[in-house]
């Protein structure tokens, strides 16, 4: 099959370009996030967005941005403010540029304290929005043109243009190779936490336990973000 759709080299341009990408890709993942947040107790919630929300606004836009998580009480109102406000930011200078570098770190350091399962929780549904966002509907469509999971595996790798990422074992593994980090938020220096690659997990496993219509679970082996030279990950499959 041609490369006709190289995948993360797409997604890179896009978000280089700070309006769309803060409208975009980030608002969605804001959006998601609400979600997250929601499996906390309020208390655990309190503290977190306590942290978030005593960053320095330097413009009406990024001031309302802080108010947009006082009230945590209504997940819907709060992805409607976010939505709204996101849209009004005009320019991407270097002030709010900062702004959401220091909000995604202090985000993450907010977690930090918490264990493993709530983190993971915490970042499911953005890897879940991602995924479905922008690459869930390209793996049904390689999928249902495939003769076998071999097969799918390897025109996916072809589709997405980004070398052999995906490596058939057998019919109960696939093996995930990035030779680097190719999250948009890491790309554009806002995050170099080690907590976001629960969201990678959740994009792995969205996407395969989508289109394989079989129970999946994603082995986290290595990660850039945690020191390694790659990321790698493990999908195991139930028959």
């Amino acid at each position: 099959m041609q490369n006709n759709f190289n995948y993360f080299t797409t997604i890179y341009c896009i978000m280089s370009q700070w309006i769309q990408w803060i409208r975009g890709f980030v608002k969605r993942w804001f959006i998601n996030l609400v979600d997250g947040l929601d499996t906390l107790d309020l208390d655990t919630r309190k503290i977190i967005i306590e942290k978030v929300s005593k960053i320095p606004a330097s413009t009406k836009e990024l001031e309302l941005f802080n108010d947009v998580w006082n009230d945590l009480s209504n997940s819907a109102e709060i992805k409607k403010k976010v939505n709204d406000v996101l849209d009004k930011i005009e320019d991407c200078d270097e002030t709010t540029q900062l702004y959401f570098n220091q909000w995604f770190k202090e985000f993450m350091l907010s977690i930090d304290h918490l264990d493993d399962k709530k983190r993971e929780e915490i970042l499911k549904p953005c890897g879940n929005g991602c995924a479905k966002a922008l690459m869930l509907n390209k793996f049904k469509e390689v999928k249902n043109t495939s003769k076998n999971l071999e097969a799918f595996i390897k025109t996916i790798n072809e589709v997405m243009g980004e070398g052999e990422l995906f490596t058939y074992v057998n019919e109960n593994l696939i093996k995930v190779v990035y030779p680097k980090c190719f999250c948009p938020l890491v790309n554009n220096k806002f995050v170099s936490s080690p907590n976001l690659c629960n969201c990678s997990k959740e994009w792995l496993h969205t996407n395969f336990s989508a289109v394989l219509e079989k129970t999946v679970e994603i082995e986290q082996v290595a990660t850039v973000l945690s020191g390694g030279m790659e990321c790698r990950f493990n999908v195991n499959i139930t028959q």
